[in-house]
């Protein structure tokens, strides 16, 4: 395993430092100071179109790395923004974010192509099972897979383009 994200403040590393959940009066989104990094993230985040206003931190951050602002974020949004920190920020291609669901939850977690590979080989023919494809809900690691966010040696942009006008969507 390579990174994975848990809780809010492993977003930090992100430039996204989650404040209280207190600044909501409906108690539904988290306020969040972030670096230039983590505003940049959250922006792409949000489809591009959105700017979060520099001067509105909070907090000051560490002077080699400030907050430059502050953003209501759901407290839902762990996950997709989770992995889409990960994604913008893998370092091996073939690398793959996978939604691991437990108990209480869920959690992210960025495995390699050798690391998915050494799975993959584990769990073959374990239970009825033939590696992430399917297979017999048994396989306890099988069925901890609740989604793919990519796939190995998969690069997809954060936009698509449309096929057939070329448009960006």
């Amino acid at each position: 395993m390579l990174r994975s994200i848990r809780c809010w403040d492993d977003l930090k590393p992100f430039g996204i430092n989650c404040l209280t959940g207190e600044a909501c009066g409906y108690a539904m989104r988290l306020l969040c100071d972030v670096t230039e990094r983590g505003a940049e993230i959250v922006e792409r985040y949000l489809g591009g179109t959105v700017q979060i206003k520099r001067g509105s931190n909070w907090n000051g951050g560490s002077s080699d790395d400030p907050h430059v602002g502050s953003v209501l974020l759901a407290r839902d949004s762990l996950i997709s923004l989770g992995a889409f920190c990960l994604l913008r920020t893998r370092t091996d291609s073939g690398s793959a974010i996978i939604l691991l669901k437990e108990a209480y939850g869920g959690y992210l977690v960025e495995y390699s192509a050798e690391s998915l590979e050494s799975y993959r080989e584990l769990y073959q023919g374990r239970n009825g099972g033939n590696g992430f494809e399917g297979g017999d809900s048994s396989d306890r690691f099988e069925a901890r897979i609740a989604r793919y966010y990519a796939r190995p040696s998969v690069m997809d942009p954060e936009r698509h383009t449309h096929a057939m006008s070329g448009r960006t969507i």
